[in-house]
């Protein structure tokens, strides 16, 4: 969808994966409304009566085939691979068909229908995706032992006072609706930072560049987090909720951004559906977590550290490509 607008799409995916992070405000609806007395039953059969629009969307709204980006850029598999190649703006002629190169101003024949793609299996193979997927992996855990500890770590910090629990894990997923304005926050920095690289002379900087910011700030969140949980203060857990709104809304919004700004349109859904589904198999390693956290008293605190130290390795994503991109640039004016 964000390929429908040629500026901010990288705002669109933010704005749409907002809406993935306030679906944790649909449990709080239900909790209320069972505190009110309605029961779930009648909750959730008003949900499933509203995820039919979905349908809606899809068959009336949604075009058949795949959305192309407007701007045909050879940059997918080349930027992967790390090569060095001139990015031609293709736009259509006014007066005809030709196409426009920018950067000559002469007239080409149109073949970027012509092209052919790079093959799937070409993209699963490539570093850039695979290290992507592995920073996700990494995150994703963090964030996921995070939420399947969040009523045991507040029954520690508020010394097991029910009532407060309650009360604060309502603040949590109040605050965490924000990830909407969240999201979209993550994509504008994206798309501020390709306006910064845009007139970078290599073509693997001006679009592998961008990247690095948020990514990096994602990395920082989690770490942060990872920091704050360690501090059992109950002053603290108004920050450790607006932290984790943000590392939620950086982690999942670039995670889509990201692909969609690498690799081919056609095959989005694919990749993006391959790095969901590593990054849940390798959430199963909260189970081993959980129960290592319950094996002695400091055992809480022993696991957070190592979850902190393995949120700290994430760091190898942004600043490998930090490296890419600056070398790629240095030889570029040699």
């Amino acid at each position: 969808v964000s390929n429908l607008f040629g500026k901010g799409s990288s705002s669109i995916v933010g704005l749409l994966c907002g809406g993935f992070d306030m679906s944790s405000a649909v449990q709080l609806i239900v909790k209320i409304a069972y505190e009110s007395g309605i029961s779930r039953q009648h909750s959730y059969f008003f949900i499933t009566a509203l995820h039919s629009l979905v349908l809606v969307s899809t068959f009336v709204f949604l075009p058949r085939d795949f959305i192309v980006k407007e701007e045909a850029t050879r940059t997918s598999l080349e930027v992967a691979e790390d090569k060095d190649v001139t990015i031609e703006l293709l736009k259509k002629s006014k007066e005809g068909g030709d196409v426009v190169d920018e950067k000559t101003g002469g007239h080409k024949e149109n073949n970027y229908e012509k092209k052919e793609l790079p093959t799937l299996m070409s993209c699963v193979r490539q570093p850039l995706y695979i290290i992507h997927v592995f920073w996700l992996c990494l995150l994703q855990l963090r964030f996921y032992y995070l939420i399947g500890t969040l009523n045991p770590y507040l029954n520690r910090v508020l010394n097991k006072d029910d009532k407060m629990v309650s009360n604060f894990t309502n603040i949590c997923f109040y605050i965490m609706m924000g990830g909407l304005l969240s999201s979209f926050l993550t994509g504008v920095v994206y798309d501020w930072q390709k306006r910064c690289f845009a007139n970078s002379r290599s073509s693997l900087r001006q679009n592998l560049m961008p990247a690095v910011l948020p990514l990096a700030i994602a990395s920082s969140l989690a770490v942060l987090l990872s920091v704050l949980v360690l501090i059992p203060e109950q002053s603290l857990l108004y920050l450790i909720f607006i932290i984790m709104t943000l590392f939620r809304s950086f982690l999942y919004s670039m995670a889509a951004a990201f692909l969609s700004a690498m690799f081919p349109s056609e095959y989005f859904g694919v990749l993006y559906g391959i790095m969901i589904i590593c990054g849940g198999v390798f959430g199963f390693l909260q189970f081993a977590f959980f129960t290592w956290a319950e094996t002695y008293v400091d055992a809480p605190l022993h696991t957070d550290i190592f979850l902190l130290c393995l949120v700290l390795v994430s760091f190898v994503h942004p600043l490998y490509q930090w490296y890419r991109c600056s070398r790629a640039e240095k030889e570029f004016t040699m």
